[in-house]
């Protein structure tokens, strides 16, 4: 088996765990990556079979399970063969899961996301990424607006130099809360650590309109301006944040090397 069928496996494996401590979202993701894979990802025959064989097991134990009828009332079922009709099944399980976690309360719902979180830096931590790419996703579907989420996904993956996972989760973040400052900021030093500078000066720029007091925003943006050479902006930066806060003796040293660029021929 692959790699991603091998994780699919484990799984599998795991639903009826799963089950049983009331994880019914990691047994529905479980499923469903299983319906998939049976449907996209090119396997052996004996593959096939052993996949096959996990999601009918793991669908007649959640039909079996009392508490999760109750929460979804429209009944597990799977035909072998009919593996798309029950991707769409587990998605439908998972958003029921999603609004009863919404119906239960802020302490349920931040402790629902706080495990998950947890288990994601935990396989982070361990170097199983793809783990805490599926932890992050079941995250994603129950909580698609959550944009506080996606800020702390997208600092999560930035710890472990995770860039491009980094990014989408922050720029989601930035969609869902357009004028929060430290967002746009956080973007825009990744972006320059990447050298993607274009999108960086984007967000600096937007972080600069949503807190036009912050002398850090200035600098930050300044700093750019130091990396691509634009010696004149980087002073106008320094002199705003300085304007700002006048002891800020790196904003200083700033505009003194901006300017010494300036002067040389």
């Amino acid at each position: 088996m692959s790699g991603e069928l091998l994780l699919i496996d484990e799984a599998l494996q795991k639903a009826a765990a799963d089950l049983k401590k009331g994880d019914f979202v990691a047994a529905a993701h479980a499923v469903r990556n299983g319906a998939d894979a049976l449907t996209h990802i090119p396997m052996t025959g004996e593959a096939y079979c052993k996949i096959e064989m996990l999601l009918v097991n793991a669908c007649d134990r959640m039909q079996s399970t009392p508490a999760l009828t109750d929460i979804f009332p429209e009944g597990i079922l799977y035909v072998p063969g009919e593996e798309q009709n029950l991707s769409a099944l587990m998605g439908r399980l998972l958003q029921s899961a999603g609004q009863r976690d919404s119906n239960g309360g802020q302490e349920k719902s931040s402790s629902t996301r706080d495990e998950f979180l947890a288990r994601a830096r935990a396989a982070l931590q361990a170097g199983k990424e793809n783990d805490a790419r599926n932890e992050i996703a079941v995250l994603a579907e129950l909580y698609p607006q959550d944009g506080e989420l996606y800020l702390e996904t997208g600092m999560m993956f930035l710890d472990f130099a995770l860039n491009d996972e980094a990014v989408a989760y922050l720029q989601k973040a930035a969609t869902l809360l357009p004028e929060t400052a430290g967002v746009l900021n956080t973007l825009g030093v990744t972006m320059r650590r990447m050298r993607r500078y274009e999108e960086s000066e984007q967000f600096f720029l937007r972080a600069v309109r949503a807190a036009s007091g912050d002398q850090n925003l200035f600098f930050n943006l300044g700093r750019l301006y130091l990396d691509t050479g634009q010696w004149r902006k980087a002073v106008e930066c320094a002199e705003k944040a300085l304007a700002l806060e006048p002891s800020f003796s790196a904003a200083d040293k700033m505009r003194a090397f901006a300017e010494r660029r300036l002067s040389l021929p």
